[in-house]
């Protein structure tokens, strides 16, 4: 895996996880305009689950993904974040911080750091080559779960 996809994993959890708060909200709005209808009777020898039910347990199951989502989110930005601090330069360590795991945009970056946008995507790439290096003198050890958890989290709809 190359270090700027290593580093990137957090940015798609991040927005798989608003993406699912948007539908959270969704979900919610619709449930608050459904009608109840409690009812024991059930139609054709089956029972039919009302409209504010159904709403009711979408909600408690999507809230309940999206709870397992940012526990991933924090592991992976604690796991991010130490393999960061491994950096010698601070400067590298400050871009990377800011950009994967504060999500900041190269502008905001750039005027924390009193550089020019070019200055800094030149620096995030030494400092992700640095990083390359890294992940390979650490290919050993339980890495590689961590990756395989995290890319099948990120590939479920």
């Amino acid at each position: 895996m190359r270090a700027k996809q290593y580093m990137s994993r957090a940015f798609r959890l991040d927005y798989k996880i608003n993406c699912k708060l948007k539908e959270l909200t969704y979900l919610k709005d619709r449930s608050q305009r459904a009608t109840s209808s409690l009812t024991a009777r059930s139609y054709s020898g089956t029972s039919r689950r009302s409209l504010m039910e159904c709403s009711v347990v979408d909600i408690i199951d999507l809230e309940h993904e999206i709870d397992h989502l940012i526990d991933v989110l924090v592991e992976l930005k604690q796991e991010l974040q130490t393999v960061i601090e491994k950096l010698t330069i601070e400067v590298y360590r400050f871009i990377l911080t800011q950009r994967y795991i504060e999500f900041k945009t190269w502008e905001e970056i750039a005027n924390k750091l009193n550089m020019t946008f070019l200055e800094v995507i030149q620096h995030h790439g030494y400092a992700l080559l640095r990083i390359e290096e890294e992940l390979e003198q650490d290919t050993g050890g339980g890495g590689d779960d961590k990756i395989r958890i995290v890319s099948a989290v990120l590939s479920k709809s």
